[in-house]
């Protein structure tokens, strides 16, 4: 007897974007697309909805609905709000449901592709999200610090989640898709 299997539907993400830097739409489209073919790879699609403003002063209602409910949230910054609270140049920070993406920091790593990088460290930020603050693993996007080993890989859109960080991943998005959405 012969099964056909149905595929698992890729699992969907909805992630709010503030740029409160000075970096461009179209370095923000690369950075969202580099993180989307990261998640992508597991089975995650991202839905990017760019927003404008403080959260307390949004005039989108969509961004502001997005925000009531229980969605991602990234905001990209200068530089770390805290910079003495860091051992390192970190490239972002996440706690509870929203992180942060650092430019100052990408923009000194020797690459080529700084949207690249930024996009990679979106993908980590969100993986914290996502998987919790203590998801540092010894292999793949997930590492604590990235080296030039690293950077050699994001280059060559090859750093990614490793096959369990993707299997905990599809499971949160999963059950964050099915928490009631607010009206």
């Amino acid at each position: 007897m012969l099964l056909l299997m149905a595929s698992a539907a890729a699992q969907s993400v909805r992630v709010s974007v503030y740029n409160y830097s000075q970096i461009t739409p179209e370095t923000v489209a690369q950075m969202e697309r580099e993180a989307a073919a990261i998640f992508r790879a597991s089975g995650v699609t991202l839905e990017w909805l760019n927003c404008r403003g403080l959260p307390d002063e949004l005039d989108d209602a969509a961004c502001w609905q997005e925000l009531a409910s229980a969605g991602l949230i990234i905001r990209i910054l200068a530089r770390p709000a805290f910079p003495g609270s860091f051992r390192g140049e970190p490239l972002g920070y996440s706690v509870g449901r929203s992180a942060d993406v650092y430019v100052s920091t990408a923009n000194q790593v020797d690459c080529a592709i700084p949207g690249a990088v930024l996009g990679a460290a979106l993908a980590h930020e969100l993986g914290h999200v996502l998987l919790g603050p203590k998801a540092h693993s010894s292999q793949g996007i997930m590492l604590a610090a990235w080296g030039r080993a690293e950077l050699r890989l994001i280059a060559r859109r090859l750093l990614c989640f490793t096959d369990r960080q993707g299997d905990r991943i599809r499971f949160a998005a999963a059950a964050r898709a099915r928490r009631p959405r607010p009206e």
